[in-house]
C-alpha cells in the first residue's frame, strides 16, 4: 500500500515546479513507453459536493506533468512517462472554513510501460493553512520571456505561480486557498496558450526545500535521484475574493504580477456562483482562459501614449508646445480566443504654446486645432510587439499675429511632428517606451521635436 506522506506545512504542492521539462526526462518520455498510475482516492468526506484534483509532479525536474480531476467516486487514471513522482491529492468543498480544504502527497516510480494499477491514495492529509506571500526573486519581464532555473539554464516562455487568495469568509472562507488549488489544476489541463512552466508559490517552495526527501519512502526506487534545480518564478497569479450576497456567489479580483517587484500589470474582475464553481469550463472555465492570456501578455487592450515637445524657430519669432495624447488600441478578438492584433484611434493637439517675438509691437496669439492620428499593434515572434502608429493633417501648431497699426494675419505656424520617428517599432509584449526625434531646419530656424511613445497594457472598456 502506498505510504501517504502529508504535512501539516506541506501546502499543496501540485503546483511544484523545481526544474524546466527539458532534458532527460523529456527525451526518455520520447523513446520509451508511457506507464500508467490508476486507481482510487480515499477518504472523501460524503456530502456536499467537492473538486477532487489527482496531479502527477516529475521529482526529477519538478515538472507538474498532468493534472486530472477524480470521479466522485474516487477513480483516477494518469498516463506518465518513466520517473520518480510526487502524486499530490486536493480536496476542495464549496463551503467551509479555511479548514476544510485537505491535501495528501505520494511517493512513487514508474519503469517504462509500467502499469501501477489499483492504487489507493488518500485525501486525508494535511489541513492546510498558507499564508498569502509573494516571491522575492531577482530579475524583471523580459523583452522575449525566458524561463530561467537556478543554475542559468533557460528556455523561452513564462514562468508562474498561483498564490493563496484573501479576503473570503464564512462559509466561503475554504475558497481563499480552495480557488488556488482549482485554478492550479484547471491551468494544468487548461495551460496558458504560449510556452510556459507553472511553478510553487513563494510558502509552498519554501517548505519543498525542505521535502528533497520524499523519495525516501519504500516504494520509491533509489535510481530516481532528486537534484534541486528551480525554476523562477516572473509572474504571479493571486487576488483578492468577497463574499456575494447569502454566500450565494464569490466576487473575484485576480491580479497579475510581476513576481520580482509585485507591479500588477493586469487586473481580473468578476463573479461566480457558488453552484457552479465546482464545474468544469462556465465562469470557471472563463476565468482560467483569461488568467492563461494574462500570463501570455496578451491584455485586452493597450494603452498607446505619445508626449512630444517641440520648437518651431522663424526669423520672426520662436515657437514651442507640448503634446501629450492617449489611444486605447482594442482588440477585436474576444474571450475566450487569444487576442494578437490591437488598433485604435484619436486627437493629437498641442498645449502649452508660447509664441515669443523677435519683432517689436507685434504679438502671437496660438489658434485651436487638432489631427487624428491612429495606432495598430501586433504579436510578431519571438513573442514580441509590433507598434505601427501615424498621423494625419499636418500637425502643425497655428498662431495669429497682430503687429500695430496692421490687421491681424492668421496661419503662422508653430510647431508640428516633421519627420518624427521612428513610426514602426518592435517592443515587448509587456510595452514599452521609444524614443522619438524629428525636424527640419530651415533659413533662420526651422522645426526640432524630441519626445517618447509608450505602450502599456490595459484594462479593456466594460461593456
Amino acid at each position: 500500500m502506498i505510504v501517504v506522506l502529508a504535512r501539516l506545512r506541506l501546502a499543496l504542492l501540485s503546483a511544484v515546479i523545481g526544474a524546466f521539462g527539458w532534458g532527460v526526462s523529456a527525451a526518455v518520455a520520447e523513446a520509451t513507453p508511457l506507464g500508467t498510475l490508476s486507481g482510487t482516492v480515499t477518504g472523501i468526506p460524503t456530502g456536499a459536493p467537492r473538486v477532487v484534483g489527482v496531479s502527477a509532479i516529475d521529482l526529477s525536474t519538478g515538472r507538474i506533468v498532468t493534472s486530472v480531476r477524480a470521479t466522485r467516486s474516487g477513480a483516477f487514471s494518469v498516463s506518465l512517462p518513466r520517473g520518480g513522482y510526487a502524486i499530490a491529492i486536493t480536496v476542495t468543498p464549496v463551503h467551509g472554513n479555511a479548514a476544510s480544504a485537505t491535501t495528501g502527497l505520494t511517493a512513487v516510480s514508474l519503469r517504462a510501460g509500467q502499469h501501477r494499477r489499483n492504487v489507493r491514495l488518500t485525501s486525508r492529509g494535511s489541513n492546510r493553512r498558507r499564508r498569502r506571500t509573494h516571491s522575492a526573486h531577482a530579475g524583471s519581464l523580459k523583452a522575449a520571456a525566458a524561463m530561467r532555473q537556478e543554475s542559468g539554464a533557460t528556455q523561452p516562455g513564462v514562468a508562474f505561480n498561483v498564490e493563496p487568495f484573501s479576503g473570503a469568509t464564512g462559509e466561503l472562507a475554504v475558497l481563499n486557498t480552495g480557488l488556488e488549488d482549482m485554478l492550479i489544476t484547471a491551468l494544468g489541463q487548461q495551460p496558458p496558450p504560449c510556452p510556459n512552466a507553472q511553478v510553487a508559490n513563494a510558502h509552498d517552495r519554501a517548505l519543498i526545500e525542505q521535502e528533497l526527501n520524499l523519495a525516501k519512502g519504500p516504494l520509491f526506487d533509489p535510481e530516481y535521484v532528486v537534484h534541486r534545480n528551480f525554476i523562477v518564478p516572473e509572474v504571479t497569479v493571486d487576488g483578492t475574493l468577497t463574499n456575494g450576497p447569502a454566500d450565494q456567489s464569490v466576487e473575484y479580483r485576480v491580479e497579475i504580477r510581476d513576481a520580482s517587484t509585485g507591479t500588477v500589470f493586469e487586473t481580473i474582475e468578476g463573479s461566480i456562483a457558488t453552484g457552479s464553481i465546482l464545474a468544469e469550463g462556465g465562469a470557471m472555465g472563463e476565468l482560467v482562459s483569461e488568467i492563461g492570456r494574462a500570463i501570455c501578455h496578451r491584455p485586452r487592450a493597450y494603452e498607446v501614449q505619445i508626449d512630444v515637445q517641440g520648437t518651431a524657430t522663424t526669423a520672426a519669432y520662436a515657437s514651442s508646445g507640448t503634446m501629450l495624447a492617449s489611444i486605447l488600441a482594442t482588440s477585436a478578438t474576444k474571450a475566450p480566443q487569444l487576442p494578437s492584433a490591437w488598433e485604435g484611434t484619436g486627437e493629437l493637439e498641442w498645449s502649452d504654446l508660447v509664441f515669443t517675438p523677435k519683432v517689436p509691437q507685434c504679438l502671437w496669439s496660438p489658434q485651436p486645432a487638432s489631427w487624428p492620428w491612429s495606432a495598430k499593434l501586433a504579436v510578431v515572434e519571438p513573442e514580441m510587439l509590433h507598434v505601427e502608429w501615424e498621423s494625419q493633417g499636418s500637425t502643425m501648431a497655428a498662431s495669429t499675429v497682430e503687429c500695430v497699426d496692421a490687421p491681424p494675419i492668421g496661419g503662422q505656424g508653430g510647431p508640428a511632428l516633421i519627420g518624427i520617428g521612428p513610426l514602426s517599432l518592435t517592443l515587448p509584449l509587456t510595452g514599452g517606451t521609444q524614443p522619438l526625434s524629428g525636424g527640419l531646419p530651415a533659413a533662420g530656424g526651422g522645426w526640432s521635436e524630441t519626445g517618447t511613445l509608450t505602450v502599456v497594457p490595459a484594462q479593456e472598456p466594460a461593456g
